[in-house]
C-alpha cells in the first residue's frame, strides 16, 4: 500500500485531492470486499424477480434474517420465487443471520 501511495505524496501536498482519490478507491474497494449485505424479503423477492440476486450474491456476501426465511420460504411455497430462494440459500448462496 505504501508503495501506491507513496509517489502522489512525493508530487504534490500532503492532502492533495489526487491522493484523497486513490486512498478512498482503495478503501472503497477493501470495503466492498469484505462487506455484508443485510436483504429484508421485499428486497430478496425483488432481486430474485430481476434476475439479479445470483449476481449480487456472487459478488458480496448477503445475509438474510430467520425472520425473512419464514416469511419469503416457509409460508411462500406456492411462488416459485420461493423455491429460487430456497435453493440460493440450499446452496450457499445465502446466508442466514
Amino acid at each position: 500500500m505504501t508503495g501506491f501511495i507513496e509517489p502522489l505524496r512525493k508530487s504534490g501536498p500532503k492532502h492533495s485531492s489526487a491522493a484523497y482519490f486513490c486512498l478512498t478507491n482503495y478503501h472503497l474497494i477493501i470495503t466492498i470486499q469484505h462487506m455484508n449485505v443485510l436483504m429484508d424479503a421485499d428486497c430478496l423477492i425483488k432481486f430474485t424477480k430481476a434476475g439479479l440476486k445470483e449476481a449480487v450474491c456472487t459478488h458480496l456476501s448477503v445475509v438474510i434474517p430467520q425472520v425473512v426465511k419464514r416469511e419469503v420460504i416457509d409460508h411462500g411455497k406456492n411462488h416459485p420465487d420461493s423455491m429460487v430462494i430456497k435453493n440460493n440459500l440450499d446452496k450457499g448462496l445465502l446466508s442466514l443471520s
